[in-house]
């Protein structure tokens, strides 16, 4: 699910739609209007899941979609083998969930856990 928001109204830490992937943005840069056209917003942004890099140019006033993030908390149970169980606040037992991979970006997640 998304949302439209303006592209004068990002910053640092909102979350855009890059190329169909959901990322907080990491920097903003806006270049001034000049002979080929309006203003234009320079955005770099770090995806939400992989936290791969990306960076992308929208014209300054120009409708983007957001994605809508959700968070919850749970207080961990039992780890089992490679899957977790764990509680969440309203006394459901989730335990569908796999320990992050020994490598990637979820490495320091996984030793935490």
């Amino acid at each position: 699910m998304c949302e439209k928001t303006d592209t004068n109204r990002l910053k640092p830490g909102s979350l855009v739609m890059v190329k169909g992937f959901p990322c907080k943005v990491t920097d903003t840069t806006t270049a001034k209007p000049g002979k080929h056209g309006s203003a234009k917003v320079i955005l770099k942004a770090k995806d939400i899941l992989t936290d791969k890099m990306y960076e992308c140019t929208f014209h300054a006033g120009d409708m983007v979609d957001a994605p809508i993030v959700k968070r919850v908390e749970y207080t961990l149970l039992n780890i089992d083998e490679e899957s977790l169980e764990m509680l969440d606040g309203a006394g459901e037992i989730k335990s569908d969930v796999n320990l992050p991979n020994a490598e990637g970006h979820l490495v320091d997640v996984r030793k935490r856990i």
